[in-house]
């Protein structure tokens, strides 16, 4: 068994250092207060609500630092509402925090802020988190369980395959097939699969046949013709798509082979920041679990 140095703790959030940055903040509203969550502006610049993936995240809810009447009876309590909550932030400590449902996070993989106060793998693309999903074999649409916050901005995703097939192909879309809207293929259609294990699939952008394009009809607004009756999407400053809040459910579907991997999806949102790393690994597919972040929040 691998040692990551790291011991989950019994009654404390911080553990590893001390934040450089405590705050002391009126707890505005009580849903999903945990400690250990991420936490943003709720009514004034006193009260505090766990992130929603839209504001921009303030720092961590702590635990020991509660004022001993008000503290919750566990680290895995809620906080009471209109009672004082220490924020922590400013980097250079590690906290308990939580990893979002159907996520896997390898130790070192940048964490960025999210809804419900949970944190999510990602990469930067062009400076961008791009949030990490896992993949693999499903001919039917399959739900992420990973809803893209009401506002944001969503660009073209990128797909490493770790296991690769000739004849393998992925569709990404919003709406999970139920939610008004929704569009399996909306953010890429038909990405072949066909490369080596460890590495990027290539999209189409420029092809003779004009449904070849594997951007989706979500992130291209037209396509140009030239001479040679090639095609592309128009690439401008607004290349991509803003969340309506309504279909907002993140989904996949791969052709009928045995293919795997992590599709990276650019998300632009004030409220989706990176906010640590990952001090150790953390699999989450099944249900949010526990997390050691290396804050620099």
């Amino acid at each position: 068994m691998a040692d990551s140095g790291y011991v989950t703790p019994t009654q404390n959030i911080i553990v590893r250092g001390t934040s450089p940055l405590l705050h002391r903040r009126n707890i505005g509203n009580a849903t999903n207060m945990y400690p250990g969550r991420i936490v943003v502006r709720e009514a004034t610049d006193y009260d505090i609500k766990v992130g929603d993936g839209i504001l921009p995240p303030l720092g961590w809810l702590g635990y020991e630092d509660f004022n001993e009447t008000e503290r919750p009876a566990t680290i895995d309590t809620i906080a009471t509402v209109d009672t004082e909550g220490p924020v922590h932030s400013g980097g250079g400590f590690a906290i308990r925090g939580t990893l979002h449902a159907g996520t896997k996070a390898d130790q070192g993989d940048l964490l960025a802020s999210w809804s419900d106060g949970l944190v999510i793998p990602a990469i930067l693309i062009g400076g961008v988190p791009a949030i990490k999903i896992p993949f693999s074999k499903n001919a039917t649409l399959k739900d992420t369980g990973i809803d893209i916050p009401a506002g944001a901005w969503v660009g073209l995703p990128q797909v490493y395959v770790t296991t690769h097939h000739d004849s393998g192909t992925i569709d990404i879309g919003l709406g999970a097939g139920t939610e008004a809207g929704h569009d399996a293929d909306g953010l890429v259609d038909g990405l072949s699969l066909n490369t080596e294990d460890g590495k990027w699939a290539t999209h189409d952008l420029v092809h003779t046949t004009e449904g070849s394009i594997t951007a989706g009809v979500l992130l291209d607004e037209a396509h140009l013709k030239d001479a040679g009756n090639a095609y592309a999407p128009v690439l401008t400053n607004n290349f991509g798509h803003i969340c309506d809040g309504t279909c907002v459910s993140l989904d996949y579907t791969t052709s009928d082979h045995a293919v795997a991997g992590y599709v990276y999806v650019p998300v632009m949102s004030p409220g989706v920041q990176i906010v640590g790393k990952a001090g150790a690994a953390a699999d989450a597919s099944a249900a949010a679990v526990n997390i050691f972040v290396e804050s620099v929040l």
